[in-house]
């Protein structure tokens, strides 16, 4: 196993899955609306959660993609 290498998108993609929870936890919103939300927020999430798996197990180099 690897450490794993700092990421510029972990902070911003935290903040939007708050606040897409927030989102889906108001009343006022429909179930569609925070489906297509929770959507949006998954994929840019799991694309960076693989990212870093590739890292720490040493599949990938994180210096060479910069």
């Amino acid at each position: 196993m690897f450490e794993l290498p700092p990421n510029r998108f972990r902070r911003p993609l935290g903040a939007l899955a708050m606040v897409a929870v927030l989102f889906a936890l108001v009343p006022a919103v429909e179930s569609a609306s925070s489906r297509l939300v929770g959507a949006a927020v998954l994929v840019p999430f799991l694309l960076t959660f693989g990212w870093d798996w590739l890292a720490v197990s040493g599949r990938i180099d994180p210096d060479s993609a910069r």
